[in-house]
């Protein structure tokens, strides 16, 4: 199972939004949510997203999986198009394609011996990592995302 909700509930002061709710989601399933505005939605999502907030109940993720979640509405957008928004949606791989570019630089100042070492000791380090999350094709994916939403 990709993801296991056990009985977590929630409720802010004496108001319960939900009790004792229970799913699980394997790999490639696909689910909707869907109910009355003011149904706890939102706050269900923001419960998987931060377990750490229910107040009763688990709420447990495979090893290794990757959750995203974009705000209904786009109030944060901010300034920008909404393609530089997606960019900015996953700021890990963000942050590693600007952390493999400073290593190209250095390394390519740096003579070869134990400081070059390094250097290629860690860009191997985090090319590993920007492989994993599926880097390269983060673009593709945007794209796709897109143009599934029209």
């Amino acid at each position: 199972m990709q993801l296991v909700v056990d009985k977590i509930a929630r409720s802010f002061g004496i108001n319960e939004i939900f009790k004792d709710i229970s799913f699980m989601i394997d790999k490639g399933e696909k689910i909707g949510l869907v109910g009355v505005n003011g149904s706890g939605k939102t706050t269900l999502l923001r419960c998987l997203l931060a377990p750490e907030t229910v107040d009763g109940g688990v709420v447990r993720f495979e090893p290794g999986l990757k959750i995203g979640y974009v705000e209904q509405g786009f109030q944060n957008i901010g300034t920008g198009s909404l393609w530089q928004f997606m960019l900015r949606s996953c700021p890990e791989i963000v942050t590693m394609r600007e952390e493999l570019a400073a290593l190209e630089a250095r390394s390519a100042q740096l003579e070869p011996g134990t400081e070059l070492d390094g250097v290629l000791e860690e860009y191997a380090r985090v090319t590993k990592r920007y492989e994993h999350v599926d880097g390269y094709n983060y673009e593709a994916f945007i794209k796709r995302v897109l143009i599934g939403l029209g």
